[in-house]
């Protein structure tokens, strides 16, 4: 069946042609992948087609499609939730039933880790398409793409890919949704009609640009840009065309001045064209979209602006585009930019500042504004009174809950805890615990916010600042922050050691932590990747210790003398030089060598060598000779550093850790061992397959067996049914690896936790770790279910016998949940003298001697009551004894549990009221009396049973009868 033939029916004007192609590729069970891909998106550029009826057969046929390819849904998301609100009600209502469907489900809750995936590709169209995906997205799965706004965030420093900093500072910043909306929509269809690998002539770009559809328009600006050897004077001349026009798209507006800024690089008489146009826009425009692109405009050709005024613009954008192109002698007013809580106008000011143009004083000027924390991106100097009711009395409690607050909470928290403490600094104490977990944040923007609320306690003179000092420097290490994965915990950090170095140089003695200080900033200075932190750790050193870095003196032949007047800066150095020299190898064994006699200085070899290239076997064995020779403490900091990328929340940051782990390991395998938990935890649960894989190639390097999974099966299992992936683990069916890794994603969605448990009681037991592992994971994942509480009896049972397991991880999972359901852990040495004690209890207890028995079930009593409640199976067993005082101690012990715990003996216990010893009766009546206060249903179970109890004799089995009577009518009562 020719594909290709049917689809390009579809692109026929005759909507009947349209209407039997789309019925036809319905129809189709498509063999090849990249058959239903083609076919996929094809129809999807047809769903703007105007007839209802096109667009309801559009959405079956590509229904059927993603039925038979569920791992490409994801691809249909965005154009779905354009058309989702159709003023057609049948188009709406079919959007919506598809929306809800189980695979699509599954494909928007893994939608947020494919564009995190995007965000970070080397392919800028994708970048793009992603960042406006994260805009579609957010009001649908705000909970996922909110981790992916830190890596938007961070987006907006890239000086290499200018269009994707300007949308990445459009989606931050713009308050104008409908306009964002209206873009991302717009990027969206038109990379729906652009294959990006094909090549296209010039003459069809030609006729692209001159079509009157505004899609094609901006497809053929797209291919321009990606293709500017084949522009010619005819697109050039027809580009300006559309440029000059009055009453044209604003969007198209605003997209020609990209084009064409990047076109004047080698067509220089561009520049003028466009700086008329922008001027008279800036003169008399009024719409912020179009005012933004003629200063993207001038930005590419490299113009600057007088007009001050710009800096003043309601519109955050316009502030910080204008910053970055304001002349500097005008630019003294933009200082105010650092306080406007905007982070964009924040960072644009920064790096504008840090520029050679600006002169000394004004950079000095600049230095002490950035320094002051209250110039810093949201923050809010009002407190309302619910934050500050809940952080004077609730900060222990805040503290519990940390790891289940939301990261922007996390952030307004500690804005509302600095702005309290500034002005109650009794506070200040009792927030310390709060500080210490956002310093230690998975989330790079907390950590950042952590720092900043220590540089703004420092800035209250009413408070001891050497006591907050001291009790935060464990979490303050210099070697960590540094070389923190995020921007803004290294600047708030230099900004930090420069209120540190204020405070020192009035006291007496404290020159060497001076020393100390410059040489952190000086590894700042000359090894920190963003220009924003760099520039301003050169700018602390030059103004506060009268010291300038000159990169092109910092040389193998200069290094000697260097360092003997800043020995503390030794590893920046190092490291600087050993990237600077990194092809020669006579420069890098000198290097190399040379670092041993700094090790007293805090010199770090690893931080040295990380990331180094071992080609040169003479540079391997001189770098691993080092290593062996250097203390563990000289390393401790490096896998400080690691260990924080490795909890990152940003996956490529941590797959950066596992990578730096891959190449130290070169010199030392057992380096591994040292992470060996972390890299576990990644390679069984982290929803990346690139970093599971990667963290499974190092598991093998320690000859650990580990779970060959496939990306096409692991795929696969993302999009299958609940019971289908337990069905392929009851029957260890082929990718139980897969399903089990896929369930763990699914987390607290599983539905049938019956069979779930049935499947966790078979894998708990597999000779392989990692299935074992699994299925405590599991288990911890379904915790917070309802229904998961009628099993907690079988489940601490299995966490007890966890504890014991040797493999850490589950150990370390089971006395999580132990934690988590209130139950107490012990430690493996305790717990195994523990059962050796209870062995010897077990044999007693099937002692032939009643008294025997009585006696080893109240020793085992002691245990139970310590939280051992694996052993309540030998207390129930023994009320099948044939002795009524047996009968009774084992009543007597199972009176003081929690129903919940021995569900299996309930029934037993009632069935009790009919033994024929009234001892055990009265016994069992007292028992359910106690269960009942507990678990009313009980008390309901045996009422019809009490009639019968009643012709007994014995006045206290009465009395029982009568109390339980009347709590039972007691509770009917309350209930209505």
């Amino acid at each position: 069946m020719n594909i290709k033939r049917i689809v390009s029916e579809i692109k026929k004007e005759s909507w009947y042609a349209k209407l039997d192609a789309v019925n036809r590729l319905g129809n189709i069970t498509y063999e090849e992948l990249d058959d239903a891909e083609y076919v996929l998106r094809n129809l999807l550029i047809e769903l703007e087609f105007p007839k209802t009826i096109m667009q309801v057969r559009i959405l079956w046929a590509v229904n059927n499609i993603i039925t038979q390819y569920p791992e490409i849904s994801y691809k249909v998301i965005p154009h779905l939730l354009r058309i989702s609100n159709s003023e057609n009600k049948a188009v709406s209502e079919i959007v919506t039933e598809l929306l809800n469907r189980p695979v699509m489900k599954y494909a928007i809750k893994r939608y947020g880790i494919l564009l995190s995936k995007d965000l970070h590709s080397k392919n800028s169209f994708l970048k793009l398409e992603a960042m406006m995906n994260v805009w579609k997205m957010a009001p649908v799965t705000p909970e996922l793409i909110d981790s992916i706004l830190p890596e938007i965030i961070e987006s907006t420093l890239e000086k290499n890919n200018l269009k994707i900093g300007i949308y990445s500072w459009l989606i931050l910043e713009s308050e104008d949704n409908k306009t964002i909306d209206e873009i991302a929509d717009l990027v969206n269809q038109v990379y729906l009609h652009l294959d990006l690998s094909a090549s296209y002539s010039p003459s069809h770009i030609k006729k692209l640009i001159s079509s009157p559809d505004l899609i094609s328009k901006f497809s053929g600006l797209v291919l321009l840009e990606k293709n500017p050897e084949i522009v010619n004077n005819e697109i050039i001349e027809d580009i300006l065309k559309i440029f000059t026009a009055k009453n044209i798209s604003r969007y198209l507006k605003v997209r020609l001045f990209l084009t064409l800024g990047v076109l004047s690089k080698d067509k220089p008489y561009l520049k003028n064209i466009i700086i008329n146009e922008a001027n008279n826009i800036l003169q008399y425009e009024k719409d912020w979209l179009i005012i933004f692109g003629a200063l993207v405009g001038y930005y590419i050709i490299g113009e600057k602006v007088t007009n001050n005024e710009l800096l003043t613009h309601d519109v955050s954008l316009i502030r910080a585009i204008s910053v970055q192109l304001m002349d500097s002698k005008n630019i003294e007013k933009a200082l105010n930019m650092l306080s406007d809580s905007h982070i964009i106008s924040y960072v644009s000011t920064i790096d504008r500042f840090t520029k050679p143009d600006i002169n000394e004083d004004l950079k000095l000027k600049f230095l002490n504004e950035l320094s002051n924390p209250w110039n810093y991106p949201y923050i809010n100097k009002n407190v309302d009174d619910e934050a500050l009711l809940r952080i004077k009395e609730g900060v222990s409690s805040i503290a519990n809950s940390w790891s289940n607050e939301h990261w922007v909470s996390k952030i307004n928290l500690m804005n509302d805890i600095a702005q309290i403490a500034v002005n109650n600094p009794e506070y200040i104490e009792q927030s310390l615990e709060l500080i210490i977990k956002s310093i230690e944040d998975k989330f790079g923007l907390v950590r950042a916010q952590g720092l900043w609320i220590v540089r703004a306690i420092l800035s209250t003179e009413s408070y001891d600042r050497f006591k907050i000092l001291e009790k935060l420097d464990s979490y303050l290490d210099p070697k960590l922050k540094i070389n923190d994965p995020n921007v803004f915990v290294r600047l708030n950090y230099v900004l930090l050691l420069r209120s540190f170095s204020n405070v020192l140089k009035d006291i007496e003695g404290s020159n060497e932590r001076i020393s100390e200080i410059i040489g952190h900033l000086v590894h700042v200075s000359l090894n920190d990747e963003i220009k924003i932190v760099s520039e301003v750790s050169n700018l602390i050193l030059k103004y506060d210790f009268n010291f300038e870095i000159d990169k092109s003196y910092i040389t193998i032949e200069h290094m000697d003398e260097i360092l003997k007047a800043y020995p503390y800066a030794s590893t920046g150095i190092f490291k600087y030089l050993v990237k600077k020299y990194q092809n020669d190898s006579v420069a890098l064994k000198r290097i190399l060598k040379s670092s041993e006699k700094y090790l007293e200085y805090g010199c770090d070899f690893l931080c040295i060598v990380n990331g180094m290239n071992f080609e040169n076997n003479e540079i391997f064995e001189i770098t691993k000779n080092i290593l062996q020779e250097t203390s563990p403490e000289c390393t401790e900091s490096v896998k400080s550093i690691i260990n924080t990328y490795l909890e990152e929340n940003n996956w490529k940051t941590r797959l950066n850790g596992l990578y730096a782990i891959k190449n130290i390991s070169k010199m030392d395998i057992k380096i591994i061992e040292i992470f060996i938990l972390k890299i576990t935890e990644i390679a069984l649960f982290d929803r990346i397959f690139e970093l599971r894989n990667e963290a499974g190639n190092l598991l093998k390097k320690l000859q650990y067996e580990y779970p060959e999974i496939s990306r096409k099966t692991s795929v696969k299992c993302v999009f299958k049914p609940e019971p289908e992936l337990l069905k392929i683990i009851k029957e260890n069916g082929f990718g139980v690896d897969e399903a089990l890794c896929a369930l763990n994603f699914r987390k607290d969605e599983v539905s049938d936790i019956e069979s779930l448990i049935m499947v966790i009681s078979k894998v708990r037991n597999s000779e392989k770790w990692f299935r074992r592992v699994y299925a405590y994971k599991l288990l911890e994942n379904v915790l917070k279910l309802e229904q998961i509480e009628n099993y907690h009896y079988e489940i601490i049972n299995w966490c007890l016998e966890g504890q014991m397991e040797q493999n850490p991880l589950i150990s370390k999972i089971s006395k999580s949940i132990l934690e988590k359901l209130g139950r107490t852990t012990e430690t493996i040495s305790s717990k195994k003298t523990v059962s050796d004690r209870i062995r010897k209890i077990g044999s007693l207890l099937e002692s032939g001697d009643w008294s025997v028995k009585v006696e080893a079930l109240q020793s085992l009593q002691d245990f139970i009551n310590e939280g051992h409640y694996g052993y309540l199976d030998l207390v129930m067993d023994k009320l099948d004894d044939p002795h009524w005082k047996v009968k009774n101690t084992a009543l007597g012990i199972l009176a003081d549990i929690d129903p919940d715990l021995i569900k299996p003996a309930i029934p037993k216990v009632i069935s009790l009221l009919k033994d024929g010893d009234e001892s055990v009766i009265l016994k069992t009546l007292l028992t359910i009396k106690k269960f009942g206060q507990r678990d009313s249903k009980i008390i309901e179970k045996v009422m019809p049973m009490l009639d019968e109890l009643e012709n007994y004799g014995t006045w206290s089995i009465k009395e029982e009868i009568m109390r339980l009577k009347l709590a039972h009518y007691h509770k009917a009562r309350q209930k209505h």
